[in-house]
């Protein structure tokens, strides 16, 4: 598996890349992902985004500091996912690198999603309802995105693994 870290990502979980000038991962790959931090009032979000699809997983990352602690987490998300969508996926037997984010489209994408978590939060802050996670995740899983051809990443990733 491949994980494409931010400079924030990077900094907050003291991620060593693997490759100093990588030259692997094409976006198509089905193991490739892009990790990213943000704040979300005080409170640090991390989302990380499946290149190929656009599949959005987001994190609230109060309390998690370390990427012993937030991988685990991570990859049983990426199994329930694939799971969802009839694949197969063992998160005790990943090896992991860690790459700098380079894709132009795909940290555009990243920042678009973040984008509209922010305003949904933000709407719903407003009008006293709490953060739905798993809802905004859903909303960004059905949402169209130019980089996939303007597909959304639940239809994209229901293709790619055959579901």
């Amino acid at each position: 598996m491949i994980i494409h870290c931010s400079k924030d990502f990077t900094k907050r979980y003291k991620c060593r890349m693997s490759l100093a000038a990588p030259t692997v991962s094409p976006p198509s790959r089905i193991d490739s992902w892009s990790a990213h931090i943000f704040k979300r009032g005080p409170a640090p979000v991390v989302i990380f985004m499946h290149d190929a699809s656009l599949w959005a997983l987001i994190i609230p990352a109060t309390g998690i500091t370390r990427l012993e602690q937030l991988l685990p987490l991570f990859l049983s998300r990426v199994q329930e996912v694939w799971r969802r969508h009839g694949a197969s996926f063992d998160p005790r037997n990943q090896s992991i690198l860690f790459l700098p984010r380079k894709a132009r489209s795909l940290i555009g994408s990243m920042n678009d999603a973040i984008q509209n978590i922010k305003l949904m939060a933000d709407i719903g802050r407003a009008v006293d309802h709490p953060v739905h996670w798993v809802k905004l995740e859903d909303s960004i899983q059905n949402t169209p995105f130019s980089a996939i051809d303007y597909d959304s990443p639940e239809r994209r990733l229901k293709a790619i693994l055959g579901g």
